[in-house]
């Protein structure tokens, strides 16, 4: 059977997409990766955020350069920053504008609202970006939800009663554990999108277990950014994304969590 949301939906017994009232999402992330104009400078992109009075203070970003150099007689390491871009945070501290040389990312923090606002919003500053910078080339499309599960903290962590997807342990050991951090990359669909799948726990305080499951669902392509349909083609593409993961998500965790949320 090919996967696909609508695989999942059917297999659960109800349609994605619900709305929890305690979601779990720590941090939501929507990224563009582009290839920008050789003309394009730093200083430029730092008009993504003028006028956005909702994003008052840009700070600087900044990638990291280690090079190496031999001889016989010496070796050393010179590591620099390069400047790369700006980021902005908006004035209630609940969403993150990045614009750099390799791309844009919008972030929402907890408590997230829903995907229509967050996606606006996005899809707003992306046409800011996309305006000032003039990508050429959009290179990868990624959706980015962090999730943290809290639970009741106790001597050993059940996996099996919160997560579908875990770890599978010897029949020769214990079968409980006391953390864990696992990490899955793999297809959703054939020329379509693949997903990075990190689940790990945290201490959020001493009477709780956060169990993170943190789900990166992306398409990676080489997409002309001048083409008259850009547009559609990325609404379309973040909609498919936003569908896989959250398929991805209900896949993943069991009845009782569910129960968490309500």
């Amino acid at each position: 059977m090919t996967w696909s949301p609508e695989t999942v939906s059917e297999a659960l017994g109800y349609p994605l997409g619900r709305h929890y009232e305690h979601a779990p999402i720590n941090e939501a992330a929507f990224d563009i990766r582009v290839q920008l104009p050789v003309s394009v400078t730093v200083d430029q992109l730092r008009e993504v955020g003028q006028g956005e009075e909702d994003y008052p203070t840009d700070e600087p970003l900044f990638a990291i350069a280690n090079r190496l150099s031999f001889n016989p007689q010496q070796f050393s390491s010179d590591v620099q920053q390069i400047a790369k871009g700006f980021r902005w945070t908006s004035t209630d501290g609940l969403h993150v504008l990045q614009a750099s040389l390799d791309g844009f990312t919008f972030s929402r923090l907890r408590p997230y609202r829903d995907w229509a606002a967050f996606s606006a919003e996005a899809f707003r500053l992306w046409d800011r970006y996309k305006a000032i910078a003039s990508p050429t080339t959009i290179s990868r499309l990624a959706l980015r939800y962090v999730n943290q599960i809290d639970v009741p903290s106790t001597l050993r962590l059940d996996l099996d009663a919160y997560l579908r997807t875990r770890l599978e342990l010897s029949e020769l050991l214990p079968q409980t554990l006391d953390g864990f951090f696992s990490t899955i990359q793999m297809a959703l669909q054939d020329a379509g999108p693949r997903l990075n799948l990190i689940q790990t726990a945290v201490t959020p305080s001493p009477n709780e277990i956060g169990l993170v499951l943190d789900i990166d669902v992306f398409w990676e392509d080489a997409l002309d950014a001048s083409d008259a349909e850009i547009e559609n083609v990325l609404r379309q593409r973040f909609g498919l994304l936003r569908d896989s993961k959250n398929a991805v998500f209900e896949a993943c965790i069991t009845a009782q969590t569910r129960e968490l949320f309500k």
